[in-house]
């Protein structure tokens, strides 16, 4: 099937180019401050990572054992007692906020890393439709071929030169969103137990089990853990090392499914 470049010829008469420079100008200084901030230092690789994987498969299965034979009066009182939560007295505003807490107090930092994974993932996708504007206009160049031959190249090599600029931009935003993703992957992991107790017992809880509301505001805190640990794994092939996110992602999408099962 034959392109229609028609719209393309003339956004090239107008500030199209003018418009791409100006944006990538922006990104840049953007990116820059985001490369620069927050400085932190991601963990050390375990070398033995065999160890630390039979570890965290271990108090996935202490968890789940601890849930199963734990009765709901017990649920209750471990949530009133150790997560400051009081089921027989809980509105949706106050388990929003308790989750909200919760998810900043299992990060342990005052940086705000979401954001920044949320900045990062918006700067990404804008390069991105930027760079396929740009091919666009390229593809556009060659098959009118209107300008006398030097405008024609002098124009395709400064379209070209942006296209590996904004690579360059988009491969360093990208390592960055993996490291703050590794980072906070880590910082979860190593209050899993924690985490998984507090949210199943929530979930094995009669009051929360029958409300929809309140479901769902877990359910969306559980998207926000995914996507803070998705990033590290989404832009490269699959490691040994990288296998404990995989089973923390399980683990947590299992929960996700387990709420939507029971409003469905």
């Amino acid at each position: 099937m034959k392109k229609d470049y028609n719209w393309i010829k003339k956004s090239q008469k107008g500030p199209f180019l003018e418009n791409i420079l100006k944006k990538i100008e922006e990104l840049s200084t953007l990116c820059e401050q985001t490369l620069n901030s927050p400085n932190f230092k991601t963990q050390e690789e375990d070398k033995n990572i065999a160890l630390q994987i039979k570890a965290f498969n271990g108090i996935i299965s202490d968890c789940k054992m601890e849930v199963k034979n734990t009765d709901f009066a017990h649920k209750e009182y471990i949530l009133k007692t150790l997560y400051d939560l009081d089921i027989n007295h809980l509105t949706y505003l106050q388990i929003e906020e308790k989750l909200d807490l919760f998810l900043k107090n299992h990060i342990g930092s005052d940086e705000d890393y979401e954001g920044i994974i949320s900045l990062l993932k918006k700067i990404i996708y804008d390069l991105d439709n930027i760079s396929q504007s740009i091919q666009y206009q390229v593809e556009a160049i060659v098959f009118t071929k209107q300008s006398p031959l030097f405008l024609f190249e002098k124009k395709l090599n400064r379209y070209n030169e942006k296209l590996i600029k904004i690579k360059k931009i988009k491969d360093s935003l990208q390592k960055k969103l993996e490291l703050v993703s590794e980072y906070l992957a880590n910082q979860l992991i190593e209050n899993f137990y924690n985490f998984f107790i507090f949210i199943s017992f929530l979930l094995n809880t009669p009051k929360i089990a029958k409300n929809d509301m309140l479901l769902i505001k877990i359910a969306n805190i559980l998207t926000r853990y995914i996507e803070i640990i998705e990033p590290a794994l989404s832009n490269r092939s699959l490691h040994y090392k990288d296998m404990i996110y995989h089973y923390a992602l399980f683990e947590i999408k299992e929960l996700k499914e387990q709420i939507l099962k029971s409003t469905l």
